[in-house]
């Protein structure tokens, strides 16, 4: 945060769970979230982005946010706390192309991608709450 430039000094092929890619999914997985019940809609979509901006002027980057140790956790706990059913269940093609989501058009066939990245992100977040990490998001 005090250094922002270093983000690009990572090296993030000398670890394997020291990022995540999660293609186009994060839109739809963002949507999806946000159909869920029962759950804290909010900690979960803090995942894709939040509010919590990393100041860096960068034209090709942007929404670039972090996320503390503690609500790492949180998040993680939410995650653990959904299953593919239920992501399943709150797969919505039609209203995702309606809305504009990104990635889109999407058909049926585009539930076993999100549920994909679902498992990705939700093993991600295990680990960086296991090693007690903050998160850096960013979409470019």
């Amino acid at each position: 945060i005090e250094n922002p430039e270093e983000i690009f000094e990572i090296n993030y092929s000398e670890e394997k769970d020291n990022f995540i890619e999660i293609d186009k999914s994060w839109d739809g997985l963002k949507f999806l979230f946000s159909k869920l019940k029962t759950r804290d809609k909010n900690e979960l979509s803090k995942l894709i982005s939040n509010e919590q901006e990393i100041l860096l002027d960068v034209s090709d980057m942007y929404d670039l946010n972090f996320l503390t140790q503690e609500q790492v956790r949180k998040i993680t706990t939410e995650l653990n706390s959904v299953t593919e059913s239920e992501i399943k269940e709150v797969f919505d093609f039609k209203a995702m192309n309606e809305m504009d989501i990104y990635g889109n058009p999407f058909d049926e066939n585009y539930i076993s991608y999100f549920v994909e990245y679902f498992q990705k992100v939700k093993s991600f977040y295990q680990i960086a709450t296991n090693k007690k990490k903050a998160v850096i998001t960013f979409i470019s």
